[in-house]
């Protein structure tokens, strides 16, 4: 790496043992790197002094003209990238667990094939470092669901989802609710999008619920469809996993929400699903990137191939 890496590095940080961390060197070759690059601008960048750092003026000129150059970089790659034809690039997609683990694999068993020269990376990880890793231009294209920041990304659909309610078979409560369940085939066969009575949530407010934690997406959809239905459950699992909440309903725990998507890719199918009367269990999946940039034509032929592989319900 550059002596304008390292100090963009520890700029991004707020501190050098941070940054140390994060580019996995020791902090005394770290200081020393940027060291150099003072000594050739002639003054301090940061001020060692405080904690965390403060930034001198000279540190600001300097982070402006290396966020520049960036750019003219990546624009650069890009350019060349369009001109090789797709016969060679990179491509990074970025995705939850989820998306990562069920989705992606399908879409890039597609895309490899036609698109052999362009290597893919795939980064694994929460939403919100997820969209701060693209504006930092580590990352081409995010594949999610549910609320994004429209003023500084783009998005293109992919389809709706529909959340649903799973059951465990043998849960009792299943024999009240027979007019409203679902089968896996119905969902398979998108029998639950056309006209289907929806369970009164409110009765099953004294069920054990797995719900993902706070920041996902489908935990706030979740809370407004409790709150919609004037009910908070009392007994309650939190799970940081849409995969790992839906296998613990399958082993009878508790009720889960979980989307039509995630029942089509799934391998067990031992829950009875129930459609659900409420706004916030409709989302959109998509794929999204900086409105900063131009998509590249790996990223267009990236898009393309998603929708086929999962076109619209």
């Amino acid at each position: 790496m550059t002596g304008r890496e390292y100090v963009y590095e520890v700029y991004k940080a707020g501190s050098f043992s941070k940054a140390a961390k994060a580019l996995f060197i020791s902090q005394p070759a770290l200081s020393t790197a940027v060291g150099k690059v003072e000594a050739s601008l002639g003054g301090k960048i940061f001020n060692r002094s405080t904690t965390p750092l403060t930034l001198t003026e000279i540190v600001m000129a300097y982070i402006e003209a290396t966020e520049k150059i960036n750019d003219i970089e990546y624009s650069l790659h890009n350019r060349l990238l369009e001109l090789s034809d797709l016969k060679y690039g990179h491509l990074n997609v970025g995705g939850a667990n989820f998306f990562s683990s069920c989705m992606l694999p399908k879409i890039i068993q597609v895309f490899s094939k036609k698109y052999p020269g362009i290597t893919l990376e795939i980064t694994e990880s929460d939403s919100i470092n997820l969209y701060e890793r693209a504006q930092e231009n580590h990352i081409d294209l995010i594949i999610d669901s549910g609320v994004f920041n429209k003023k500084q990304f783009i998005s293109h659909l992919l389809f709706t989802e529909q959340i649903l309610i799973g059951i465990p078979a043998d849960n009792p409560i299943n024999d009240r609710f027979q007019q409203y369940q679902l089968s896996y085939l119905d969902i398979m066969c998108h029998n639950h999008l056309q006209k289907q009575e929806c369970i009164p949530v409110t009765e099953l407010k004294d069920q054990v619920f797995i719900l993902l934690n706070k920041g996902h997406d489908l935990h706030a959809r979740s809370m407004k469809i409790f709150e919609h239905n004037h009910f908070l459950p009392q007994n309650v699992l939190y799970l940081n996993q849409l995969m790992t909440a839906y296998n613990l309903a399958v082993a009878g725990i508790g009720l889960v929400f979980v989307t039509d998507t995630l029942v089509k890719l799934a391998t067990q199918n031992e829950l009875i699903y129930y459609k659900i009367d409420d706004d916030a269990a409709h989302r959109d999946t998509f794929l999204a990137h900086t409105r900063n940039r131009i998509p590249t034509k790996a990223m267009e032929k990236f898009i393309e191939t998603s929708r086929t592989v999962f076109p619209p319900s």
